[in-house]
């Protein structure tokens, strides 16, 4: 029995963290302080995905709550060192804050672990040219790919 409730366990607490996931990515607009809530809940239900931390920090980007995008992504990296994408959001807080080299260390990893990522290469010649970029500009490109492999 014991085996039995320990496999329960491992596929249930996973599937409550992604609810709370979902339910976070609804209520963001409207609700963020619900939202991070629910995000809480999540990363404690399955303290090995990084996805919580992911949207936890995505949500803070769109909120331009730099400090908190920052905690985010680099829990989700505590998690997942090869995620491109928190490295990429992290390189664009740090050169927002001034920070230009972390900016382009923090860029020339995401470019390490996903080469080729045209979000990548533009934050870069932003960040290089001395103006970083909007993170809606990122934001736009992610919803673009995912309009067009949608339709």
């Amino acid at each position: 029995t014991l085996v039995f409730v320990a496999a329960l366990a491992s596929l249930a607490l996973p599937w409550l963290s992604a609810r709370e996931v979902e339910r976070a990515a609804d209520a963001w607009r409207t609700s963020p302080d619900d939202a991070y809530a629910s995000l809480d809940r999540a990363r404690r239900l399955n303290p090995l995905s990084a996805r919580p931390d992911l949207f936890a920090g995505a949500i803070a980007m769109r909120q331009e709550d730099y400090e908190r995008a920052e905690e985010a992504f680099e829990r989700a990296l505590e998690r997942n060192s090869e995620d491109w994408y928190a490295e990429l959001e992290l390189g664009i807080v740090a050169a927002l804050e001034g920070r230009v080299d972390d900016a382009l260390a923090r860029l020339d990893r995401a470019a390490e672990l996903n080469p080729g990522e045209e979000a990548v290469a533009i934050v870069r010649t932003g960040v290089e040219s001395g103006e970083p970029v909007d993170p809606r500009v990122i934001d736009r490109i992610f919803l673009q790919r995912v309009e067009e492999r949608t339709s």
